[in-house]
């Protein structure tokens, strides 16, 4: 049970994204258990996904690159990932928020 007047903001507020990398950097060093795969060990098709990502995102995430150990487990999410831009039921204004709530509500710090 919670007190009367409790601050339970801690429960609802995710960390920032600063507090949060360096957290993980300094106690764990990656928070993966997997390496992922690296520019120069990738494939050609590996490679092109890599600069399609890094021209919208300006970086390629960490878990994309763990994907790519799965050449078909990447082709499925970057499927996925264009059928949800291509979907025009929902003003993109609000599917941008909606992603950004739900980043903010995990804390995940992309």
């Amino acid at each position: 049970m919670i007190a009367d007047g409790a601050d339970v903001r801690w429960r609802t507020t995710p960390p920032s994204a600063t507090y949060y990398d360096t957290a993980v950097t300094l106690h764990y060093g990656s928070m993966a258990r997997i390496e992922g795969i690296s520019d120069k060990d990738a494939t050609i098709a590996t490679r092109a996904v890599y600069g399609a990502v890094r021209r919208k995102l300006g970086r390629v995430p960490e878990p994309l690159r763990i994907t790519a150990h799965q050449g078909r487990l990447l082709a499925a999410v970057g499927g996925m990932e264009m059928a949800e831009e291509g979907m025009h039921s929902v003003d993109p204004v609000i599917k941008a928020l909606a992603g950004i709530q739900a980043a903010v509500q995990i804390g995940c710090p992309f």
